[in-house]
């Protein structure tokens, strides 16, 4: 396989080849985010509404707010920092999401797992038609010129409900706004597409963790 943009980005960079991760996807997410140990910073793999009131710092599932993040480090060197895909590393404040946590552009999910295509989390009662649940979409994006948010005209609500084999659901049909018909519906295709987007001067740091 041809990979001449990642080859690039090795040789301008660090090749890390030799790592540990943990047993869970967000303990191993908070460590590469906080440089720590995932011990020391998330290592029971909560849900995303875990939380102690009594403790506001550190009493929510994933990093902690007041523990610094490689992005937030980068971004103060001068580096235009980005983070495409799966984020599950806190969301219980805007400290807790990339924009909190120093990047300056960013599109993902922030929960262990959606669905690839239609991006659904789960459904949410409806109180006013009890039999017609209304399904949750976990995709969210910033750009560096606007802030955090629903990441509207991309999460395909013209795509609803999980197909359990990981299929393209049989009621997918184009965007109205454009999405579906420019990267075939699939998540990580959408997350290619604006990760490659990013790689543009001045010098970029770009995580892509789907």
């Amino acid at each position: 396989m041809q990979t001449p943009t990642l080859d690039a980005l090795v040789a301008s960079g660090i090749e890390l080849d030799r790592n540990y991760v943990y047993k869970y996807c967000s303990p191993t997410r908070s460590a590469l985010q906080s440089g720590r140990n995932p011990y020391h910073v998330n290592p029971l793999n909560l849900e995303p509404t875990a939380n102690n009131p009594k403790d506001p710092v550190a009493g929510f599932a994933a990093i902690p707010r007041n523990m610094t993040g490689i992005a937030t480090k980068m971004a103060a060197g001068g580096y235009k920092t980005a983070a495409f895909g799966k984020w599950d590393a806190g969301m219980a404040t805007l400290d807790h999401t990339p924009h909190g946590r120093g990047y300056h552009t960013a599109l993902n999910y922030f929960h262990h797992c959606n669905d690839y295509w239609s991006f659904d989390i789960g459904i949410c009662k409806n109180k006013g038609h009890p039999f017609k649940p209304i399904p949750m979409a976990d995709l969210w994006g910033k750009t560096p010129d606007g802030e955090e948010g629903p990441a509207w005209g991309l999460n395909n609500r013209n795509c609803t409900g999980q197909n359990p084999n990981g299929a393209r659901p049989s009621k997918c049909k184009p965007s109205a706004k454009g999405g579906d018909d420019w990267y075939g519906g699939y998540e990580d295709s959408l997350f290619e597409q604006h990760g490659m987007a990013s790689l543009a001067p001045p010098l970029s740091l770009s995580l892509s963790l789907s």
